[in-house]
C-alpha cells in the first residue's frame, strides 16, 4: 500500500499531509485558506481541492463529527514510511 501511495501522491500531497499531521483537527475551510503551494501553480485553489480529495479518499485523513479533519493512523504510518516522521 506504501509503495502505491508513495508513486501516487505527489511532494504537494505529501506536504499537505504533514500540514494536517501538524494542524490536527482542522477545517476544510482553515486547509484551503492556510495551506501554501508553489506560486508556479495555476489555479490554486483547484489545486488545493484535489489535494484534499486524494488526502481524504485514500483514508489518510478523516472527517469528525464536528466537521474537522485529523490525519489517520494510516496517515501517520506513511509519513513514517517515507521519513517525514521519525520512528
Amino acid at each position: 500500500m506504501f509503495l502505491y501511495l508513495d508513486i501516487f501522491l505527489v511532494p504537494n500531497t505529501k506536504s499537505a499531509l504533514m500540514w494536517f499531521f501538524n494542524n490536527s483537527s482542522s477545517t476544510k475551510s482553515l486547509f484551503s485558506t492556510v495551506f501554501e503551494l508553489p506560486a508556479n501553480i495555476e489555479d490554486i485553489d483547484a489545486q488545493k481541492e484535489i489535494i484534499f480529495n486524494v488526502l481524504l479518499n485514500n483514508a489518510l485523513i478523516i472527517k469528525s463529527d464536528s466537521d474537522q479533519y485529523m490525519i489517520t493512523d494510516l496517515g501517520r504510518d506513511f509519513l513514517r514510511h517515507i521519513g517525514y516522521l521519525s520512528n
